[in-house]
């Protein structure tokens, strides 16, 4: 009896063991995200913008092609036409305002002055402002940012450390220089972003360019400060950052964390890098060992994903801790883009590899990459046959589905939970 039962139980144990081998093997083959929804267009797509946080395939979507913006529900239709000498097109971060950016003199010969146009639309493509700006040919195109909340435009230029915060008819509130007494230098750093709900703007800025450490020059640092205003114009703080530049900072959705990079080069090439990120008093919450390219929030403001071309890592802001770092082979793809949703509970990254092809780079060879909370795979999605020249990714709040732009047409993918 004794020996029946002690066979019973390595049998059962036997049984247990290979079922869960099975389930196992079931599950990593399991693909829960599934191809739901795709779309052809007739002609190329610059870039994509969808205009809600859920059910993609239901909603409209935006395409901006060359000479159109398209949207995108039950029918394809234009919604504007785009002229000849447009610049860019901004959108605000929900899709409910954007900001078509062009130029009246193509034909400008240095040390002229031409005038650049900001025309200001709704979501239905109805123009609601314009703003014309008499800018030196020699300078660089001014930094354009428009708020979801109202369609309010700020403006900056990075040659003279100067922003201009608009209200949401177009009339100028307030003009602010960053800085006293700086020179003219195209070579300054100048990010400008403001939060979904439209009260704040964080700016980070240098004094000058910089140069690398331990170089001749008689100030290498560009004495980079982090800026935080409210969307009238109005300085609520500002914060000296410790390395020699920066290029980004990102705020969150209720303007609760804002996020800067932070960078010092020697000369021999090496690169110090740092995220700082600050509360909404200016207060240094954490810095991470990561100098971003990318920075999303999640929704809910509690969770932000930083990526460069070759990591991302996710962070709680609530409890200042790095949840997980994911590296790739830069030499076989780099990391483009990335989205979170709502609560940061699912990641996806979109990677591709950068070729120059028929005189401009293109990115080839895309895939998808889908992590969880504590950097699990949850499923990696190859995508064959499609290119794109600026990353357009999105996954929805819920997490349920996850959009993909393409250069000649859009994917989602779906779960079904």
């Amino acid at each position: 009896m004794e020996k029946l039962l002690i066979s019973l139980i390595v049998i059962l144990s036997f049984l247990i063991s290979t079922l869960s081998i099975l389930s196992q093997q079931f599950e990593s083959n399991t693909e829960p995200y599934q191809l739901e929804k795709s779309l052809t267009m007739d002609s190329q797509v610059n870039s994509w913008m969808l205009t809600v946080g859920t059910e993609f395939t239901e909603n409209p979507i935006l395409a901006i092609a060359k000479k159109e913006i398209s949207r995108i529900d039950k029918a394809t239709r234009s919604l504007i036409e785009l002229p000849e000498n447009y610049l860019s097109v901004i959108f605000s971060k929900g899709g409910n305002f954007f900001a078509v950016i062009r130029t009246d003199n193509t034909s400008a010969r240095p040390n002229d002055y031409h005038n650049i146009t900001v025309e200001v639309f709704r979501l239905d493509g109805k123009k609601i402002y314009s703003i014309s700006r008499s800018e030196s040919y020699d300078d660089v195109i001014p930094i354009v940012v428009v708020s979801d909340r109202d369609g309010a435009v700020i403006i900056g230029q990075n040659s003279n450390a100067q922003i201009w915060f608009y209200d949401p008819a177009g009339e100028l509130i307030e003009r602010v220089s960053l800085f006293q007494e700086i020179e003219y230098d195209l070579e300054r750093n100048l990010s400008i972003d403001v939060s979904s709900e439209g009260n704040t703007v964080a700016v980070v800025s240098g004094q000058r360019g910089s140069s690398p450490a331990g170089s001749e020059a008689i100030n290498p640092s560009a004495e980079p400060q982090q800026f935080l205003f409210t969307s009238d114009g109005e300085l609520l703080w500002k914060k000296e950052l410790t390395k020699y530049n920066s290029t980004g900072t990102a705020i969150s959705p209720d303007g609760s964390f804002i996020a800067t990079n932070n960078y010092t080069i020697d000369m021999q090439g090496n690169v110090s890098k740092t995220t700082v990120v600050f509360d909404a008093d200016g207060q240094e919450v954490m810095t991470i060992e990561i100098l971003f390219k990318h920075a999303v929030f999640s929704a809910n403001s509690n969770t932000l994903l930083l990526m460069e071309n070759s990591a991302a890592q996710l962070v709680d802001l609530s409890a200042a801790d790095l949840l997980w770092r994911y590296e790739v082979n830069p030499s076989e793809r780099i990391i483009t883009a990335g989205s979170l949703s709502e609560n940061g509970e699912i990641a996806s990254l979109l990677l591709a590899k950068s070729e120059y092809r028929d005189g401009e780079f293109i990115f080839v060879e895309p895939e998808l990459q889908i992590l969880d909370h504590q950097g699990n795979d949850v499923q990696k999605i190859e995508v064959f046959d499609q290119t794109f020249l600026n990353p357009s990714l999105k996954i929805a709040n819920d997490s349920r589905e996850i959009f993909v732009g393409f250069k000649n047409s859009y994917q989602i993918y779906r779960v079904d939970q």
